[in-house]
């Protein structure tokens, strides 16, 4: 990997990421009392990570802040409409093009954080599902 201590991902697979640690992007005040993920719940789980007030920006929790993304794996992105982390998903997206990295960024609307675990009920939750998953295939097929 870039740090020298494993091999470098073949893909960033990444659902309704969170990115940025501490940060006020237009989506987490507007959803901030959403379904499935308040703004107090997502200060609780990072709180779970975060041992000092440096780690809040440091790129091995927040990869959002590493200020060289160039020949990072490829990218799909996959955020939900109506979720206060949907704007870190498609800030990342746009710090990796810039940054030359292919990427495929997909926002599905009318969606809430979580809705992948109602994929049988929601079909944007099964289309997420098998974007990844046909992401998955491409990459490792080519590997072979």
């Amino acid at each position: 990997g870039r740090a020298g201590r494993c091999p470098d991902p073949a893909l960033q697979l990444l659902y309704y990421p969170s990115l940025y640690g501490r940060n006020n992007l237009p989506s987490q005040a507007t959803y901030e009392d959403g379904y499935f993920l308040s703004r107090r719940s997502m200060e609780w789980y990072a709180a779970q990570y975060v041992q000092r007030d440096e780690d809040w920006t440091h790129p091995s929790f927040v990869p959002g802040h590493t200020a060289e993304l160039g020949g990072l794996a490829p990218a799909v992105i996959v955020t939900a409409e109506c979720d206060p982390m949907r704007d870190e998903g498609r800030a990342y997206a746009s710090a990796l093009q810039r940054a030359g990295v292919a990427v495929l960024y997909r926002c599905y609307p009318g969606t809430l954080h979580a809705f992948l675990n109602f994929y049988a009920l929601m079909p944007h939750g099964k289309a997420a599902l098998r974007l990844g998953g046909r992401a998955l295939r491409r990459v490792f097929a080519a590997r072979t």
